[in-house]
């Protein structure tokens, strides 16, 4: 669960300009990439993770997010999960949303 983090993380994308991972790119990824696998975590924003070593235990794991689930209200989860990162942060200065770069729909016909 990155939802805590997800602020800086775009924020970190803001300043890759060379990459062009920064301004709408961010906030888009941030919610479509982050977003899908927050949705899997019942979070608003995760990231994925594999262990480089195979783990073995005598008995199942339980983390306190797990426990903290088990009790938490449908409300107080979807609050949790509905957090948009689009909503909470503005655009770098002189960065905006646009439709520039759109392909029309006339270039997808036959």
């Amino acid at each position: 669960d990155i939802t805590d983090v997800i602020e800086k993380k775009v924020e970190a994308l803001d300043q890759i300009g060379t990459q062009f991972y920064g301004g709408p790119y961010a906030r888009k990824r941030a919610e479509t990439s982050d977003g899908n696998w927050g949705q899997k975590a019942l979070a608003a924003y995760a990231e994925p993770f594999q262990r480089f070593q195979p783990m073995t235990v005598y008995t199942l794991p339980i983390t306190d997010a797990e426990l903290d689930q088990a009790t938490a209200t449908a409300a107080d989860m979807m609050t949790r999960r509905g957090e948009v990162v689009g909503g909470l942060m503005s655009l770098p200065d002189g960065m905006e949303y646009s439709a520039s770069q759109r392909i029309p729909p006339e270039k997808y016909q036959l």
